[in-house]
């Protein structure tokens, strides 16, 4: 498979998870991996999708508590990764980098949803529990058709 296809897989594939495993280093170096929503599904936040596409390649967006243990684990070690998957397709895409909250009140606004007060009350975007998280990656590793592509991803 030529990189640029594995690419364009990898892409489609981001696009059509329901969810995306979140991978942080807990305090005492043991990975800690949660679901979160997957704001690059078109279907579930198909307002996001031109915002998103206006952001750095390869990076993932998530919205979560500044209070929740995977913040702290950012702030304090950035190491992450992040794993779309198809179960019953058993194709994967895992991207590995490096996650930093976003303190930009901007991005905060754009990535905000008006239903996520059940999440963040009634206070909302302005809340000070609700965070945007961002992972840069730096590597990729997609899994289907019983092998493995890998690729590194240059910044610039």
């Amino acid at each position: 498979m030529h990189n640029d296809d594995a690419e364009a897989q990898a892409r489609v594939l981001m696009a059509r998870a329901e969810a995306v495993m979140l991978s942080t280093v807990g305090p005492d170096g043991v990975p800690r991996t949660r679901a979160m929503l997957n704001l690059h599904s078109p279907r579930s936040f198909a307002n996001l999708q031109h915002w998103l596409a206006g952001q750095e390649p390869w990076t993932v967006w998530f919205s979560t508590n500044t209070s929740s243990a995977k913040v702290a684990q950012i702030r304090a070690h950035g190491a992450a990764s992040a794993y779309f998957c198809l179960p019953g397709e058993w194709t994967g895409l895992l991207l590995g980098g490096t996650a930093s909250v976003v303190d930009d009140e901007a991005v905060k606004a754009a990535v905000w949803q008006p239903n996520w007060t059940m999440y963040y009350g009634e206070d909302g975007l302005a809340s000070a529990d609700y965070s945007v998280v961002v992972l840069r990656a730096e590597w990729a590793e997609l899994y289907g058709g019983l092998s493995v592509r890998r690729w590194s991803i240059e910044r610039p």
